[in-house]
C-alpha cells in the first residue's frame, strides 16, 4: 500500500516503484486531494524476445512393419528400393519337349531353332501354329501341305468331300480318309482322329489303331504323324 501525498509526490513515487507494480489507481480523500491508491502485482519473469517456431513434425510407426514415418514426403522419394530381380520363366524351346499348342517341334529333325518345322506350316497334332479359332490340317495329302483353316462341323465318322481342302469338312484334330483306310467310313469319306503312332497315350474310337500319315514321307518332322485306320 502506497503512503496517501500530494499528487505530484505520489506520481514521483511511481516512477521510482518496480515495473511489477500495477496502473496507480486515483481516488479522492476528505480533503479534495488526490492520491494514489497501488496495488502490488505479483512479478512474472518473461522473455523479451519470444521466438517462434512452426509445429513440430509429427513422427508415426507403423505397427505392422515397425517403420517410422517422419511426416516428409522427400525423406521416402528414392528411399526405396528394388525389390528381388523379376525372374522371367526360361523358354521352354530347345528343351526336347513339344510344349502345344506353343512349339510345332522342338529338337527334332526338320524342326527349327524357334521350334517351328523346316517343311510345314503347322502341326494338326494340336493345332500349334495356328491362331485361335483355326485349326491344323491337310490341304493336299500327296504333296504333304498343311494349313490353318476354319475347323469343319463334321465330328468322328462324319463323311466329308476332301474339297478344296482336305480336311476342310472335319472339326480339329480329325482328317478326311477314304473309307478303305479306316473301320470308322461305312461309305465314301470319312473324319477320324489324327494320332501320334510313338505316344502310347494316343487313342483311336471305334477299335482303330493308330496308323502311319504318310506312305513315305518326303519331309522331316511329321514322320510320328498318324491316323486312326483298320485294326
Amino acid at each position: 500500500m502506497c503512503t496517501p501525498a500530494h499528487t505530484r509526490f505520489a506520481l514521483a513515487l511511481l516512477a521510482l516503484q518496480p515495473a511489477c507494480f500495477s496502473e496507480p489507481e486515483p481516488i479522492d480523500d476528505d480533503g479534495g486531494d488526490t492520491v494514489v491508491m497501488c496495488v502490488q502485482a505479483p512479478c512474472t519473469a518473461t522473455d523479451a524476445s519470444p521466438t517462434t517456431s512452426g509445429p513440430e513434425p509429427t513422427t508415426t510407426t507403423d505397427a505392422s512393419t515397425g517403420a517410422v514415418d517422419s511426416g516428409d514426403s522427400t525423406a521416402a522419394a528414392g528411399s526405396s528400393s528394388d525389390d528381388e530381380g523379376s525372374t522371367e520363366t526360361a523358354p521352354s524351346c530347345g528343351n526336347g519337349v513339344i510344349d502345344q499348342p506353343s512349339e510345332m517341334c522342338d529338337s527334332t529333325p526338320g524342326c527349327l531353332d524357334d521350334c517351328t518345322f523346316e517343311s510345314y506350316d503347322c502341326n494338326p497334332l494340336g493345332d500349334a501354329g495356328c491362331m485361335d479359332g483355326l485349326r491344323c490340317g491337310a490341304v493336299d495329302v500327296p504333296s504333304e501341305t498343311f494349313s490353318c483353316m476354319l475347323p469343319g462341323k463334321g465330328g468322328v465318322g462324319s463323311p466329308c468331300s476332301g474339297v478344296p481342302n482336305n480336311d476342310g469338312d472335319c472339326d480339329a484334330g480329325l482328317t478326311c480318309l477314304f473309307n478303305f483306310s479306316t473301320p470308322l467310313c461305312d461309305a465314301g469319306n470319312c473324319c477320324v482322329e489324327y494320332c501320334d503312332v510313338t505316344d502310347d497315350a494316343s487313342r483311336c474310337s471305334g477299335g482303330a489303331v493308330c496308323r502311319p500319315f504318310f506312305a513315305g514321307p518326303m519331309f522331316q518332322g511329321l514322320e510320328h504323324l498318324g491316323f486312326c485306320g483298320d485294326r
